[in-house]
């Protein structure tokens, strides 16, 4: 599954906030080392880094991606 949706027809600044909130969530449940970590950082200040950042994320083993990206859904919609 793409997770491009988290960053689909969004503004340059939804998109910042976006990576900053899943970096948050990833430094969490994955470690400062983890590629997905360091490329969500990453991404932040550099848009050309999002998608790699994100297929990252997409390659995680399920268990870990489903928990970040509740975490996250969580922090979207409290």
């Amino acid at each position: 599954m793409s997770l491009d949706f988290l960053v689909a027809d969004i503004s340059e600044m939804e998109r910042a906030a976006r990576c900053r909130e899943l970096g948050a969530l990833a430094l969490v449940y994955l470690g400062r080392a983890d590629p997905a970590t360091t490329a969500l950082t990453a991404a932040i200040a550099d848009p050309a880094v999002t998608q790699r950042a994100l297929a990252l994320l997409d390659g995680l083993p399920a268990l870990r991606r489903r928990r970040l990206l509740s975490a996250y859904g969580a922090l979207m919609h409290a």
